[in-house]
C-alpha cells in the first residue's frame, strides 16, 4: 500500500512537472531571444519528456 501511495505521488508530480515544461516549451519557442533556454528544452524534449 505505501509502495503504491508512492508511486501515485511520483507519477501526480511527474505529469505536474510534464504539464510545466510543456507550457514553458510553448512560451520559449514565442519568445526567439530565448535560444539557449530553448536548445536546453529541445534536448529535454529528446531525451525524457515527449511533447
Amino acid at each position: 500500500m505505501i509502495r503504491f501511495n508512492f508511486s501515485k505521488k511520483f507519477s501526480e508530480t511527474y505529469f505536474t512537472a510534464t504539464i510545466q515544461a510543456k507550457y514553458m516549451y510553448s512560451y520559449l519557442l514565442m519568445r526567439h531571444e530565448d535560444l539557449y533556454l530553448l536548445s536546453f528544452f529541445k534536448q529535454i524534449q529528446n531525451c525524457k519528456i515527449s511533447f
